[in-house]
């Protein structure tokens, strides 16, 4: 099984390097998409008097990272179909196959995101800055410091586990257009499950939420971040105007938190989040190898592999 990994790893890299339109579109979505989000904000939105800003682009870049990590691998397998089925017959192992896919663009789509994270918020200022010298903004992460460190791990990992799902719907789709017909599909409703929204998305958004990479991943870089904190006084001169339109006027509640998530700098919260996000790395993974296995249940001619 090694040895079949290690020569389905070249044979892909190799496949890599010889499309190399295809090779540099996939390496220059990570660059687009930075160049975009410094061209939306070339200030600084890490602070309380920009935190509505602040809370788009940790958005937004996290949203890049999954559409990174998902079309980098939704038409992997699916593409190979006929040679997979001819080479499983043949002896090839359907763990060794997934384990290469998985190798190689797990190596691609880390690098990407870790390349969109630091590109987009290098020229921001970490930590965020307090404008009205009231609020204490922690000055490193969760768990690493500097706060971009971790924010890169955060990136990261919500990358990888989009690319798992992308694996997992490529193993379930019969061609290649279907493949790129649900790659939209999958990021709107990424981008819908995971938008930062005010007060609750309600029992049915936030149990489909459970799911979403772009969820997990904002919740883990808001919690670095320490989003919550940014927010505060947003959401209090929001609640103010709220009260003072009602009739009669209530007093506003400066407890309110931020989004659908407790973004707060909590070691707990975060861990849940990254813990969400290797799970779901890890199960579409398992299901995508349950998926070849069922569609390629046919006993080899012979065990000499590749």
């Amino acid at each position: 099984m090694v040895r079949q990994w290690w020569v389905l790893v070249r044979r892909y890299l190799a496949v890599l390097k010889s499309d190399r339109v295809a090779s540099l579109i996939l390496l220059a979505q990570a660059p687009f998409f930075a160049l975009l989000f410094n061209i939306l904000y070339p200030y600084n939105v890490m602070s309380t008097a920009n935190a509505s800003e602040a809370t788009i682009l940790i958005w937004l870049m996290v949203v890049g990272a999954t559409w990174i990590g998902t079309s980098n691998a939704i038409r992997e397998v699916v593409k190979e179909r006929q040679i997979l089925r001819r080479e499983h017959g043949l002896g090839l192992s359907l763990a060794s196959y997934l384990a290469s896919k998985v190798a190689v663009l797990g190596v691609i789509t880390a690098a990407e995101c870790a390349f969109l994270a630091i590109a987009t918020l290098g020229p921001q200022h970490l930590p965020a800055v307090d404008t009205t010298g009231q609020i204490a903004i922690p000055g490193s992460g969760v768990l690493l410091s500097p706060q971009l460190l971790e924010i890169v791990v955060d990136v990261v990992l919500a990358g990888l586990a989009a690319m798992g799902v992308g694996l997992l719907v490529s193993t379930l789709v019969k061609t290649a257009d279907q493949a790129n017909f649900a790659l939209p599909l999958l990021l709107v409703a990424q981008v819908v499950l995971s938008a930062p929204i005010l007060g609750s998305p309600g029992p049915v958004f936030a149990a489909l939420g459970t799911v979403s990479t772009a969820q997990w991943g904002t919740a883990a870089t808001a919690d670095t971040i320490s989003l919550n904190q940014i927010r505060r006084p947003y959401l209090e001169a929001v609640e103010n105007q709220r009260a003072a339109a009602e009739n009669p006027p209530r007093n506003p509640d400066p407890s309110v938190e931020a989004g659908p998530d407790k973004w707060g700098h909590d070691l707990g919260a975060w861990l849940i989040n990254i813990a969400a996000l290797l799970a779901v790395l890890v199960s579409s993974l398992a299901l995508a190898y349950a998926v070849l296995f069922a569609q390629y249940r046919i006993r080899p001619r012979n065990s000499s592999g590749l």
